[in-house]
């Protein structure tokens, strides 16, 4: 009965970790030491790195851009198509965040150590 408890736990847990800095909550519990929970916290500690770097990065690169661009070109439609690809490329950057928290939440809610696709080979908590 206590084994399916922990068992209960380390899901809940593992799936957890993939929702923002929810992943701290693994590094705490009585269950720290569990191969899959280690796992799944290294996965979302990754993935939130991930976002909050990428988002600093877009955020920089697109305030040089529009700075830079609106000195370059005024006004203009080429501008306006500028501010509009920086829209869709911050919104593409989120939109891959939120796929890859899922695909983590599906894989810890079925059991599997499986790595995030593209960047889950790079998580440095094991």
């Amino acid at each position: 009965m206590e084994n399916q408890i922990q068992n209960k736990n380390i899901k809940t847990y593992s799936i957890l970790s993939y929702i923002g800095i929810l992943w701290i909550i693994g590094l705490f519990v009585k269950e720290k030491n569990d191969k899959t929970l280690k796992f799944h916290v290294g996965q979302g500690m990754l993935l939130s790195v991930l976002g909050v770097v990428g988002r600093v990065a877009i955020r920089i690169i697109s305030s040089i851009i529009v700075n830079v661009g609106e000195l370059v070109f005024g006004n203009s439609i080429l501008f306006f198509l500028i501010s509009i690809m920086i829209i869709i490329l911050s919104l593409a950057f989120s939109v891959s965040i939120l796929v890859l928290m899922i695909i983590g939440i599906v894989n810890a809610s079925n059991n599997k150590e499986e790595a995030l696709p593209v960047v889950g080979k790079y998580a440095f908590y094991k």
